[in-house]
């Protein structure tokens, strides 16, 4: 078996953070120096790239895009088209440009957007209705001397716009005031809901949660807030440019000095994202739409997937946990599981998409656990391959388990603070007469149930040889621990126990150690599934996988 380490939410993590730009500039066209050239657009997860205006020029017959200002006309204007595939208000501004452009930022711009008045004559600057334009927005996130520019309009699906992006005025634009970046982001009419986890800190409940976030055709949201086990219910009307910010009071107790405000910012244009800010730490989370499909157009990754760690001899949390993830038609995703540390865990969410990534969906979800005191973090990616049964599917099943207080316990006595990566495909019941445990097939059946050691919990690793029947059965060869394992081919789920006599914490005697475990399909090797899992523990759990026997002619 191979080893997987999960690289999507790291890499989200470095696009959010450090690929903004690349991103945007991959996105989005550098503007035209005249309407009949201008180039298409598309909604982006971010936004424009950098147009430099120094070697551009008004053509005949255009005039200012300041609409009733004749003076504002910077005479170097770029442009773009957008025909969107959504009805919505849209708003275009040049507020990246202080980001974007560096020490050569335009620093005084002007936005317009445009519709043909004839749609069956040629593009032209003549032939344009005018439908918005700004100069001077003034937005001072960048600088207080950066006079941006944005104006908002309702976009109609189909319709073509023409978007031209200038100087504020004759010679606004020069040699070291030539950059220009423009933003176009869309709240679509049409209600949708979006869904997102965020996280200040990973060991401190009240400082990760999820939103899930409904959005109404005309813009009037509510939402569901989750603050470690706080559940704040909010409601109001979007911005047209799909923005709102809240401020949530934190109650308490009589006499006690107050708390700062919880700070939310929502976007719910295609950007979509969710700002927390809470005693001065700030995150910026992904908001991802979720999916509609009905029952003539479902879903197409419908199944139910066995999801484990497969990391081989790992003595870390690492292969412990497992979680069957099922996929409805409907998108629908529950989540049922067991935790490395014996936890029965639940969850559910929907299949969502992020703009652009249509090969790749999301389905996060937050649970409060450990009677509210702690919580559990399905954070659910699925890859959409060329086949169904390759589908993958992968979590980062993150847990927060308080330490021990009244009563003491050596169980995890300092709580938990981490997390297993699992990962699995469609599960697929076995054929009357195959072996659940095809890597078993090449030996006749012959298997090692291997129980590695963790924490003085073991005097040395466990290696119990037994056969597996055709029936998928399970037979140990030897007695002596009183080994064994009962595999439900339906669901993929294995429970057994194994007897081992251990010196823990300076007590010596026999044990009963239950296991619990599940059949997952290699994501490297079609066809090929194996078992992990994991024994109980006295101070930690252990893990236990299968492996085939070795074979001696």
């Amino acid at each position: 078996m191979k080893s997987f380490h999960t690289l999507h939410s790291l890499l989200a993590v470095l696009c959010v953070n450090f690929c903004a730009v690349s991103l945007a500039l991959a996105s989005f066209p550098a503007g035209a120096n005249n309407i009949a050239s201008a180039p298409d657009v598309v909604l982006s997860e971010l936004t424009s790239s950098v147009t430099d205006l120094s070697g551009f020029n008004y053509e005949i017959g255009e005039t200012s895009h300041h609409f009733g200002y004749p003076g504002n006309a910077g005479n170097r204007s770029a442009w773009w088209k957008w025909t969107p595939t959504e009805s919505g208000f849209c708003t275009i501004d040049t507020v990246h440009t202080g980001l974007y452009g560096g020490a050569n930022a335009l620093r005084d711009t002007t936005v317009a957007i445009y519709k043909l008045t004839n749609p069956a004559s040629a593009v032209s600057v003549t032939n344009l209705s005018p439908l918005a334009s700004n100069n001077n927005y003034g937005h001072y996130f960048y600088s207080n001397d950066y006079t941006f520019s944005k104006a908002t309009f309702y976009a109609a699906a189909g319709t073509t716009y023409y978007i031209a992006a200038d100087g504020g005025y004759s010679g606004a634009v020069n040699s070291t005031s030539k950059l220009v970046s423009i933003r176009l982001r869309q709240v679509p009419a049409v209600s949708h809901t979006r869904r997102g986890l965020w996280q200040l800190s990973s060991s401190t409940l009240g400082k990760r949660g999820s939103l899930v976030l409904t959005v109404t055709s005309t813009g009037s949201y509510s939402a569901l807030l989750m603050v470690g086990a706080v559940r704040y219910a909010l409601a109001g009307q979007l911005d047209t440019d799909g923005t709102t910010v809240r401020s949530i009071p934190r109650p308490v107790v009589a006499g006690a000095t107050p708390l700062t405000p919880i700070t939310v910012m929502i976007d719910a244009s295609q950007e979509a994202y969710l700002e927390v800010q809470i005693d001065g730490d700030v995150t910026r989370d992904i908001l991802y739409r979720q999916s509609v499909f009905t029952r003539t157009s479902p879903s197409g990754l419908a199944a139910t997937y066995n999801l484990a760690n497969p990391d081989s001899g790992s003595s870390g949390e690492s292969g412990r946990g497992y979680l069957r993830s099922t996929i409805t038609p409907t998108g629908a995703v529950t989540l049922v599981g067991v935790a490395f540390d014996g936890t029965r865990v639940t969850g559910s969410s929907a299949i969502c998409q992020q703009i652009g990534r249509p090969n790749e969906s999301y389905a996060p979800a937050f649970v409060p656990a450990y009677g509210n005191k702690g919580c559990v973090v399905f954070d659910n990616y699925i890859e959409t391959a060329t086949s169904a049964a390759l589908h993958r599917f992968s979590c980062n099943m993150d847990i927060i388990r308080p330490a021990a207080t009244s009563p003491a316990t050596v169980f995890y006595p300092t709580g938990i603070q981490g997390g297993d990566e699992l990962v699995g495909l469609p599960y697929v019941k076995p054929a009357v007469g195959s072996r659940i445990l095809n890597l078993l097939m090449g030996t006749n059946g012959l298997g090692v149930l291997t129980i590695h050691d963790s924490a003085g919990e073991l005097a040395s690793p466990i290696q119990e040889g037994f056969t597996l029947s055709t029936a998928n059965r399970c037979s140990f060869i030897s007695p002596l621990r009183k080994p064994s394992l009962t595999i439900n081919t339906t669901t993929g789920i294995v429970t057994g126990s194994i007897i081992t006599t251990d010196t823990i914490l300076g007590v010596t005697k026999p044990r009963v150690r239950k296991l619990v475990g599940l059949v997952v399909s290699d994501q490297y090797t079609p066809g090929l599934s194996y078992l992990v899992g994991h024994a109980t523990g006295v101070t930690k759990n252990l893990m236990f996988e299968v492996v085939p026997a070795v074979v001696i002619p």
